[in-house]
């Protein structure tokens, strides 16, 4: 039976007959139907947003179905510790789930999905935490998210982790925040790391570009492992002995030949402070914990806490998700829809940036032409690169879904190239075609030709049919660059499985099958790199952390002794 439709018709009706044995039914007491259950395992099958939003509302139509109502909030008990807005407030009062609550939930389904493939939830504190932090840095190579506007290079804030995540790149304060959602669903209890008097101050003061914090940790015990998310590496030092020795953390970061420095001062005072999603504080996502076996909801301890407001910073860690979301998806944006919205830049705009620094052909002479070719590359690059889910599914773990879909794609570029070859003489006349088409277009704006300009247009709509010539010619053009980031995608694959080996290895021993998948790896990444130079300019950064995880793959193919 399909729990979906079963779960519907529980909605529908509200209660069951109970039969008493006989051939025939008759009516009976009234048996509460409870959806709980169903909702586990619709979560624990397809553990995605989607899910999320369609069970969080059968939830609630089940539970109104039986006239309950979910534990209220003493929203004044934490109004004056979490400084919410006032959306994050009326939030915080409803008596069922919310639209963010979903938007959340869904958030930590994704995490604790990575989670579960790093396979390390029965290892010590430690080598939980690195883990987790190690994960983040390889999926998210250091490079701030910068926008190309009419008025200049805008750097953009932070967005929630699973986005910067699906982008492959982020700031430090975007690692942190992966690290904080993964590490929860670890159950590890992550911190910020910084000086005393921050618990209303932005995330970033204008000072310098590491922003508040110096450190992300760990609770060990009556300490704190720390790690730098802007080096990508776990710190010399817990958190007492670089307190009594600052030099151990200046120095070394120091030694890193990072651009940011940290005062001795900053780190002799530091303590560490509580951040978390504002969503994750409400009874009702500690009820939705402890019927599903989730890891959602946090209590909010006694000690430092950063919480600014809202208006203080909107994509600080506690409001970041919300102040993200637009309002038609549950969150708080009420901005329409357009580059105004953060989210629009980011599943619309930001993903078509490689290909935009792509030069048109040279047979398109018309620049009203040559522009809209490159729109078609940036949207034919997004829809083949981010729309497709390759990096997701890959981060989930998803290794050999994601090697398949990779293997189709690059059949799908041998094919391509072969009807490059069959169709030139189509090219060219479509080349032609299309110049002629802008030039006409373009005649019409003189008074006298003004009537000719539906026609016009048509031919400009049809020289772009993108199952004629033209998207051959798209196709072919971002075909190299494509070829490049989908030899990335697939070495990071091999190398996220090779580190689920050496995990494995630690555990049980079993050195040989390390080794030959980190040589996978490194040949993977070997690869990667015969073709690589020549798009840095489309992905900076992303070549020097490469050669970081190909030094790995090659020094533990060697040898896979090596420890974590």
């Amino acid at each position: 039976m399909k729990h979906a439709g079963f779960l519907a018709v529980l909605l529908a009706i509200g209660c069951t007959r109970v039969d008493n044995g006989s051939s025939t039914a008759v009516s009976g007491p009234a048996k509460p139907v409870d959806p709980w259950p169903v909702a586990a395992e619709e979560f624990n099958r397809t553990p995605d947003i989607a899910t999320a939003r369609r069970v969080i509302h059968q939830l609630n139509s089940a539970l109104d179905a039986q006239n309950q109502s979910l534990p209220a909030m003493d929203t004044d008990a934490l109004v004056a510790k979490l400084h919410p807005s006032d959306d994050e407030v009326k939030d915080w009062s409803l008596k069922s789930f919310s639209g963010m609550d979903a938007n959340y939930l869904g958030q930590c389904l994704f995490f604790r999905q990575v989670a579960a493939s790093l396979d390390v939830d029965d290892l010590p504190v430690p080598e939980r935490a690195k883990a987790a932090f190690d994960w983040v840095c390889r999926q998210m190579y250091l490079r701030p998210w910068i926008l190309s506007t009419p008025q200049g290079q805008a750097p953009m804030p932070p967005i929630p982790p699973q986005f910067a995540l699906r982008r492959g790149y982020g700031s430090g304060a975007e690692r942190e925040m992966a690290f904080f959602a993964l590490a929860r669903q670890l159950g590890l209890d992550p911190v910020l790391v910084g000086p005393p008097g921050l618990e209303t101050k932005a995330r970033f003061d204008g000072s310098s570009p590491r922003g508040v914090f110096w450190a992300v940790g760990v609770r060990d015990g009556d300490d704190v492992i720390l790690f730098d998310p802007w080096i990508g590496e776990v710190m010399p030092a817990k958190l007492k002995a670089a307190k009594a020795t600052p030099q151990l953390v200046t120095a070394w970061i120091e030694s890193k030949k990072s651009p940011f420095t940290v005062p001795p001062e900053a780190v002799a005072s530091a303590v560490g402070y509580f951040a978390v999603p504002l969503n994750a504080v409400t009874p009702r996502m500690k009820l939705l914990e402890e019927k599903t076996g989730l890891k959602l909801a946090v209590s909010v301890p006694d000690g430092p806490i950063y919480s600014p407001t809202v208006n203080d910073d909107p994509y600080s860690l506690p409001h970041v998700l919300g102040s993200f979301t637009p309002k038609d998806e549950g969150g708080y944006d009420a901005k329409p829809l357009g580059p105004n919205q953060l989210a629009f830049l980011v599943s619309q705009i930001e993903p078509q940036g490689p290909a935009a620094v792509l030069p048109a052909p040279a047979e398109l002479t018309n620049e009203s032409a040559r522009q809209h070719f490159r729109g078609s590359e940036g949207m034919e690059y997004k829809a083949m690169l981010f729309d497709s889910g390759l990096r997701e599914r890959q981060q989930r773990g998803q290794f050999n879904e994601v090697v398949r879909q990779l293997g189709e794609l690059d059949r799908n570029f041998a094919r391509l190239t072969e009807n490059v070859r069959a169709e030139s003489e189509a090219l060219r006349e479509w080349y032609a075609a299309t110049n002629k088409a802008y030039v006409d277009l373009a005649l019409t704006n003189l008074p006298e030709n003004a009537a000719r300009r539906p026609e016009a247009q048509a031919q400009i709509n049809q020289v772009w049919n993108p199952k004629g010539p033209a998207g051959v010619a798209v196709r072919n053009a971002i075909a190299v660059l494509a070829a490049n980031d989908l030899a990335y995608l697939f070495a990071l694959s091999k190398h996220e499985q090779a580190e689920r080996t050496q995990t494995r290895f630690h555990k049980s021993g079993d050195g040989v099958r390390a080794a030959a998948d980190w040589a996978v790896a490194k040949d993977a990444w070997d690869r990667y790199f015969a073709n690589a130079a020549r798009f840095e300019a489309h992905h900076p950064g992303r070549n020097a952390h490469a050669r970081k995880l190909a030094d790995r793959a090659k020094t533990l193919a060697a040898n896979p002794q090596e420890r974590r």
